[in-house]
C-alpha cells in the first residue's frame, strides 16, 4: 500500500531541465512518482542533443585535465557555442551542470567548497566527482 502524501513529509527531487531541486505539491498527490519537471517552462524546454553536447564537453574537458583540476563552465560553453555567442548560453551551461552533479558525475565549487547545486549565485567551478 502507498502511503497517502501530505504537505509535511517536504519531499523534493531535481527538475530533468534545469536540475533545480523542486518540492511535493499537493496538486501532484496523485502522480509525483510521474512529474519530472518543476514548471510548464522546464516542461516545455526539454534537455535535447545541443544540453548532451554540454554536457559532454563539460566532462570531456574535466578528464583532459589532472584530477584536482577545476573547470569555468565558459569554458564548455565557448566551445559549443562559439566565442561570440557563448555568453547568451551561460544558463543552459548551468542547467547541464546541474544535471551532471544530480547524475553524481561532477561537484559545483565556489571559493573552494563544494555548494548545493540548486543554490548557487555568482561564479562557479566544475570538478570531476
Amino acid at each position: 500500500m502507498i502511503p497517502r502524501l501530505s504537505k509535511g513529509m517536504n519531499l523534493s527531487k531535481p527538475c530533468k531541465t534545469c536540475g533545480r531541486e523542486f518540492k511535493w505539491r499537493k496538486k501532484w498527490e496523485d502522480n509525483w512518482d510521474e512529474v519530472q519537471y518543476c514548471s510548464k517552462q522546464c516542461s516545455s524546454r526539454k534537455p535535447n542533443k545541443v544540453d548532451k553536447q554540454i554536457e559532454s564537453k563539460i566532462l570531456g574537458l574535466l578528464v583532459e585535465r589532472s584530477a584536482d583540476t577545476t573547470i569555468c563552465p565558459s569554458e564548455a560553453a565557448r566551445i559549443v557555442f562559439g566565442e561570440d555567442h557563448f555568453n547568451q548560453y551561460m544558463e543552459r551551461t548551468r542547467q547541464a551542470a546541474r544535471r551532471l552533479v544530480h547524475q553524481g558525475e561532477i561537484f559545483i565549487l565556489q571559493k573552494g567548497k563544494r555548494i548545493d547545486p540548486t543554490q548557487f549565485k555568482g561564479p562557479i567551478r566544475l570538478k570531476k566527482s
